[in-house]
Protein backbone atom coordinates (compact mmCIF):
# COMPACT_ATOMS: atom_id res chain seq x y z
CA UNK A 1 0.00 0.00 0.00
CA UNK A 2 2.81 2.44 0.79
CA UNK A 3 4.42 1.91 -2.60
CA UNK A 4 1.13 2.08 -4.50
CA UNK A 5 0.37 5.36 -2.72
CA UNK A 6 3.13 6.96 -4.77
CA UNK A 7 1.69 5.66 -8.03
CA UNK A 8 3.94 2.62 -8.41
CA UNK A 9 1.30 0.09 -9.41
CA UNK A 10 2.18 -3.60 -9.84
CA UNK A 11 5.42 -3.40 -7.85
CA UNK A 12 7.12 -6.74 -7.21
CA UNK A 13 8.22 -7.14 -3.55
CA UNK A 14 10.64 -9.89 -2.48
CA UNK A 15 11.96 -10.63 1.01
CA UNK A 16 15.56 -11.90 1.00
CA UNK A 17 17.02 -13.61 4.05
CA UNK A 18 14.40 -12.09 6.36
CA UNK A 19 16.33 -8.80 6.61
CA UNK A 20 16.44 -7.40 3.10
CA UNK A 21 13.55 -6.32 0.90
CA UNK A 22 13.83 -5.94 -2.86
CA UNK A 23 11.22 -3.75 -4.53
CA UNK A 24 11.04 -3.89 -8.33
CA UNK A 25 9.15 -0.99 -9.91
CA UNK A 26 8.24 -0.95 -13.59
CA UNK A 27 9.10 2.69 -14.13
CA UNK A 28 12.21 4.33 -15.53
CA UNK A 29 11.33 8.01 -14.99
CA UNK A 30 11.50 8.19 -11.17
CA UNK A 31 12.62 11.64 -10.01
CA UNK A 32 14.90 12.35 -7.07
CA UNK A 33 11.97 13.83 -5.15
CA UNK A 34 9.94 10.65 -5.61
CA UNK A 35 12.89 8.54 -4.45
CA UNK A 36 13.32 10.61 -1.28
CA UNK A 37 9.59 10.50 -0.52
CA UNK A 38 9.51 6.74 -1.00
CA UNK A 39 12.57 6.26 1.23
CA UNK A 40 11.00 8.39 3.95
CA UNK A 41 7.73 6.47 3.77
CA UNK A 42 9.47 3.09 3.90
CA UNK A 43 11.73 4.26 6.72
CA UNK A 44 8.73 5.05 8.89
CA UNK A 45 7.66 1.41 8.69
CA UNK A 46 10.71 0.25 10.63
CA UNK A 47 14.03 1.25 12.11
CA UNK A 48 15.72 1.52 8.75
CA UNK A 49 18.27 4.23 8.09
CA UNK A 50 18.33 6.20 4.88
CA UNK A 51 21.80 4.87 4.08
CA UNK A 52 20.41 1.34 4.03
CA UNK A 53 18.38 2.00 0.88
CA UNK A 54 19.93 1.43 -2.52
CA UNK A 55 18.39 2.19 -5.91
CA UNK A 56 19.40 0.32 -9.03
CA UNK A 57 17.77 1.44 -12.24
CA UNK A 58 17.73 -0.72 -15.36
CA UNK A 59 16.84 1.34 -18.38
CA UNK A 60 15.28 0.08 -21.64
CA UNK A 61 18.70 0.58 -23.26
CA UNK A 62 20.31 -1.85 -20.82
CA UNK A 63 17.45 -4.31 -21.37
CA UNK A 64 17.92 -4.07 -25.14
CA UNK A 65 21.68 -4.61 -24.81
CA UNK A 66 21.09 -7.62 -22.57
CA UNK A 67 18.71 -9.13 -25.12
CA UNK A 68 21.12 -8.52 -27.97
CA UNK A 69 24.08 -9.98 -26.07
CA UNK A 70 22.04 -13.00 -25.02
CA UNK A 71 21.01 -13.67 -28.63
CA UNK A 72 24.64 -13.43 -29.74
CA UNK A 73 25.79 -15.84 -27.05
CA UNK A 74 23.01 -18.30 -27.96
CA UNK A 75 23.90 -18.27 -31.66
CA UNK A 76 27.61 -18.71 -30.97
CA UNK A 77 26.86 -21.54 -28.52
CA UNK A 78 24.70 -23.34 -31.08
CA UNK A 79 27.41 -23.09 -33.75
CA UNK A 80 30.08 -24.26 -31.30
CA UNK A 81 27.95 -27.24 -30.24
CA UNK A 82 27.29 -28.26 -33.84
CA UNK A 83 30.98 -28.02 -34.75
CA UNK A 84 32.09 -29.87 -31.62
CA UNK A 85 29.73 -32.82 -32.07
CA UNK A 86 30.53 -33.03 -35.79
CA UNK A 87 34.24 -33.13 -34.96
CA UNK A 88 33.90 -35.53 -32.01
CA UNK A 89 31.95 -38.03 -34.11
CA UNK A 90 33.88 -37.43 -37.33
CA UNK A 91 34.94 -41.10 -37.53
CA UNK A 92 31.32 -42.15 -37.77
CA UNK A 93 30.27 -42.15 -41.42
CA UNK A 94 28.05 -45.23 -41.47
CA UNK A 95 25.11 -45.44 -41.39
CA UNK A 96 24.72 -41.70 -40.66
CA UNK A 97 27.27 -38.88 -41.07
CA UNK A 98 28.54 -37.02 -38.02
CA UNK A 99 26.77 -33.75 -38.82
CA UNK A 100 23.40 -35.45 -38.35
CA UNK A 101 24.36 -36.31 -34.79
CA UNK A 102 25.11 -32.62 -34.20
CA UNK A 103 21.84 -31.53 -35.79
CA UNK A 104 19.90 -34.06 -33.72
CA UNK A 105 21.49 -32.71 -30.54
CA UNK A 106 20.54 -29.16 -31.54
CA UNK A 107 16.91 -30.17 -32.12
CA UNK A 108 16.82 -31.68 -28.64
CA UNK A 109 18.47 -28.53 -27.28
CA UNK A 110 15.87 -26.34 -28.97
CA UNK A 111 13.18 -28.45 -27.31
CA UNK A 112 14.75 -27.93 -23.87
CA UNK A 113 15.14 -24.17 -24.27
CA UNK A 114 11.58 -23.89 -25.60
CA UNK A 115 10.25 -25.68 -22.52
CA UNK A 116 12.13 -23.35 -20.17
CA UNK A 117 10.98 -20.24 -22.04
CA UNK A 118 7.41 -21.58 -22.02
CA UNK A 119 7.56 -21.93 -18.23
CA UNK A 120 8.88 -18.35 -18.01
CA UNK A 121 5.94 -17.09 -20.08
CA UNK A 122 3.35 -18.95 -18.01
CA UNK A 123 4.82 -17.78 -14.71
CA UNK A 124 5.13 -14.24 -16.02
CA UNK A 125 1.52 -14.23 -17.20
CA UNK A 126 -0.04 -15.54 -14.00
CA UNK A 127 2.51 -14.89 -11.22
CA UNK A 128 4.42 -11.81 -12.33
CA UNK A 129 7.70 -13.66 -12.96
CA UNK A 130 10.37 -11.48 -14.57
CA UNK A 131 13.28 -12.72 -16.65
CA UNK A 132 16.51 -11.46 -15.11
CA UNK A 133 20.23 -12.10 -15.39
CA UNK A 134 20.21 -15.26 -13.16
CA UNK A 135 17.43 -16.81 -15.25
CA UNK A 136 19.31 -16.07 -18.48
CA UNK A 137 22.45 -17.56 -16.94
CA UNK A 138 20.48 -20.68 -16.06
CA UNK A 139 19.19 -20.87 -19.64
CA UNK A 140 22.77 -20.90 -20.94
CA UNK A 141 23.72 -23.56 -18.39
CA UNK A 142 20.85 -25.68 -19.75
CA UNK A 143 22.62 -25.56 -23.12
CA UNK A 144 25.67 -27.31 -21.73
CA UNK A 145 23.79 -29.76 -19.53
CA UNK A 146 21.40 -30.86 -22.27
CA UNK A 147 24.17 -31.38 -24.81
CA UNK A 148 26.28 -33.27 -22.26
CA UNK A 149 23.43 -35.71 -21.62
CA UNK A 150 22.89 -36.22 -25.35
CA UNK A 151 26.60 -36.69 -26.10
CA UNK A 152 26.81 -39.46 -23.48
CA UNK A 153 24.11 -41.41 -25.32
CA UNK A 154 25.68 -40.70 -28.72
CA UNK A 155 29.08 -41.83 -27.48
CA UNK A 156 27.64 -45.16 -26.39
CA UNK A 157 25.98 -45.51 -29.80
CA UNK A 158 29.37 -44.94 -31.43
CA UNK A 159 31.01 -47.61 -29.26
CA UNK A 160 28.27 -50.15 -29.94
CA UNK A 161 28.38 -49.45 -33.67
CA UNK A 162 32.06 -50.41 -33.73
CA UNK A 163 31.32 -53.68 -31.91
CA UNK A 164 28.04 -54.63 -33.55
CA UNK A 165 28.05 -57.10 -36.38
CA UNK A 166 24.58 -58.45 -36.98
CA UNK A 167 22.53 -55.75 -35.28
CA UNK A 168 20.49 -53.16 -37.11
CA UNK A 169 21.00 -49.47 -36.39
CA UNK A 170 17.69 -49.34 -34.51
CA UNK A 171 18.78 -52.21 -32.27
CA UNK A 172 22.14 -50.52 -31.58
CA UNK A 173 20.45 -47.29 -30.55
CA UNK A 174 17.97 -49.18 -28.35
CA UNK A 175 20.78 -51.06 -26.62
CA UNK A 176 22.75 -47.84 -26.10
CA UNK A 177 19.77 -46.12 -24.51
CA UNK A 178 19.24 -49.03 -22.11
CA UNK A 179 22.90 -48.91 -21.10
CA UNK A 180 22.90 -45.17 -20.37
CA UNK A 181 19.38 -44.80 -18.95
CA UNK A 182 20.23 -45.44 -15.29
CA UNK A 183 23.32 -43.24 -15.44
CA UNK A 184 21.40 -40.34 -17.00
CA UNK A 185 18.56 -40.56 -14.49
CA UNK A 186 20.89 -40.78 -11.49
CA UNK A 187 22.92 -37.78 -12.64
CA UNK A 188 19.82 -35.70 -13.31
CA UNK A 189 18.17 -36.60 -10.00
CA UNK A 190 21.22 -35.80 -7.87
CA UNK A 191 21.58 -32.43 -9.60
CA UNK A 192 17.85 -31.77 -9.27
CA UNK A 193 17.91 -32.43 -5.52
CA UNK A 194 20.58 -29.74 -5.07
CA UNK A 195 18.64 -27.25 -7.19
CA UNK A 196 15.44 -27.85 -5.24
CA UNK A 197 17.33 -27.21 -2.01
CA UNK A 198 18.63 -23.94 -3.47
CA UNK A 199 15.12 -22.99 -4.57
CA UNK A 200 13.51 -23.55 -1.16
CA UNK A 201 16.36 -22.44 1.11
CA UNK A 202 18.60 -20.21 -1.03
CA UNK A 203 16.53 -17.04 -0.90
CA UNK A 204 14.39 -15.14 -3.38
CA UNK A 205 17.35 -13.94 -5.48
CA UNK A 206 18.15 -17.53 -6.49
CA UNK A 207 14.57 -18.60 -7.27
CA UNK A 208 14.69 -17.75 -10.97
CA UNK A 209 18.09 -19.41 -11.44
CA UNK A 210 17.25 -22.66 -9.63
CA UNK A 211 13.77 -22.88 -11.18
CA UNK A 212 15.00 -22.38 -14.75
CA UNK A 213 17.82 -24.87 -14.28
CA UNK A 214 15.51 -27.44 -12.69
CA UNK A 215 13.06 -27.26 -15.60
CA UNK A 216 15.94 -27.42 -18.07
CA UNK A 217 17.45 -30.50 -16.45
CA UNK A 218 14.12 -32.34 -16.46
CA UNK A 219 13.46 -31.52 -20.11
CA UNK A 220 17.10 -32.25 -21.01
CA UNK A 221 16.97 -35.71 -19.46
CA UNK A 222 13.77 -36.41 -21.36
CA UNK A 223 14.99 -35.12 -24.73
CA UNK A 224 18.32 -36.95 -24.68
CA UNK A 225 16.53 -40.26 -24.25
CA UNK A 226 13.21 -39.84 -26.04
CA UNK A 227 13.99 -37.22 -28.68
CA UNK A 228 17.61 -36.99 -29.87
CA UNK A 229 18.24 -40.71 -30.43
CA UNK A 230 14.83 -41.49 -31.99
CA UNK A 231 15.47 -38.67 -34.47
CA UNK A 232 18.61 -40.50 -35.61
CA UNK A 233 16.65 -43.72 -36.07
CA UNK A 234 13.95 -41.87 -38.05
CA UNK A 235 16.57 -40.35 -40.35
CA UNK A 236 18.18 -43.75 -40.88
CA UNK A 237 14.85 -45.40 -41.73
CA UNK A 238 13.97 -42.55 -44.08
CA UNK A 239 17.36 -42.93 -45.74
CA UNK A 240 16.77 -46.65 -46.29
CA UNK A 241 13.31 -46.03 -47.73
CA UNK A 242 14.72 -43.47 -50.14
CA UNK A 243 17.20 -46.02 -51.49
CA UNK A 244 14.47 -48.57 -52.24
Amino acid sequence: PVIEKFGFQGANIQIVGGQEIIVQINRHDISSAEKNQLISALGKLGQTKKESFRFQQISPVIGSQLKSQTLTVVILSILAILLYISWAFRKIYHPLPSWQYGLSALIALFHDVLIVIGVFIILGRYYGFQVNIPSITALLVVFGYSVNDTVVVFDRIRENLLRSENQTYKEVVDESLNQTLVRSLNTSLTTLFVLLAIFFFGGATLHSFSLALSVGIISGSYSSIFLASPILVSWHEHKNKSRK
